[in-house]
């Protein structure tokens, strides 16, 4: 990833509270990423040091609430880059 990159997914149906989270992997600290559902910035999440471009760990990208029934955009953010993205989850 690259400081500035984004990516978005359209139509995602999310409901109730949800905890995003990211499975990313870097050999650096203090790199950041946030999602933004909708429009509306979550909280900017700095990614730890996980060991290794390869070394990949699971990390908590905030909790939102939605309406039953809704579909969301969503965005992930990446403030700074060096880090790999493998996969996000709620």
């Amino acid at each position: 990833m690259v400081a500035g990159e984004w990516l978005e997914w359209q139509e995602i149906p999310l409901q109730g509270t949800v905890t995003m989270k990211v499975r990313v992997a870097t050999p650096n600290s203090g790199k950041r990423m946030r999602f933004v559902i909708d429009g509306a910035a979550g909280p900017t999440v700095t990614l730890p040091n996980t060991g290794g471009w390869q070394t990949y760990q699971t990390v908590n990208a905030g909790t939102f609430s939605f309406p039953n029934g809704t579909y969301h955009t969503v965005r992930i953010e990446m403030i700074d880059g060096d880090f790999n993205l493998n996969y996000w989850t709620n």
